[in-house]
């Protein structure tokens, strides 16, 4: 009896890797893609997403996806974004005073 101890790799693991996008790589040409995986639910699995790309250069079916690292690495979160706002602001403040 066999079973599968690796589940297949669902949307919501890319998601918490920390990446909003993969890359979708043609199985037969050099053809690459980002995908914006934000709307999609979370336990979509990476096969189903993988089998509905048809490569605009070669026409055929099916991809390799990969979790965009190139988006994903020190993006501030919109939180983040306004902290550094209101720390900016307070320090240009702090040395006008001075």
């Amino acid at each position: 009896m066999s079973e599968n101890t690796s589940p297949d790799p669902l949307v919501g693991d890319i998601r918490w890797l920390g990446t909003k996008s993969v890359m979708l790589l043609c199985r037969t040409c050099e053809y690459r893609q980002v995908a914006n995986i934000e709307l999609l639910p979370d336990g979509m699995p990476l096969a189903l997403l993988a089998s509905k790309f048809v490569c605009p250069n070669c026409h055929q079916n099916g991809a390799h996806v990969l979790p965009n690292w190139e988006a994903a690495p020190n993006q501030p979160s919109p939180d983040q974004d306004q902290e550094l706002v209101r720390t900016g602001g307070d320090e240009r403040d702090h040395r006008e005073t001075e």
